[in-house]
């Protein structure tokens, strides 16, 4: 189990969830990526989700100055 604390915005509360989980998260993005994104997922025959998870994963989100698995802010 990990803790994901309050954001600050929205849910107050911190929530404990499996490691393993994938959570829902809500974002807003440029036009011109979302067409590109559903352009993606059509040609894929998926979701947009299927893609931006993909992209996701395969990403080292490392490199933009995130503790991945860490306690506090990196």
């Amino acid at each position: 189990m990990i803790e994901i604390p309050p954001s600050g915005f929205g849910p107050s509360a911190s929530r404990s969830v499996d490691e393993g989980e994938r959570l829902r998260l809500m974002v807003r993005l440029p036009a011109p990526m979302v067409r590109d994104l559903t352009l993606a997922a059509r040609s894929r025959g998926c979701s947009i989700t299927r893609v931006l998870t993909d992209i996701l994963d395969a990403t080292d989100i490392g490199a933009f100055g995130l503790n991945l698995g860490g306690d506090g802010p990196a």
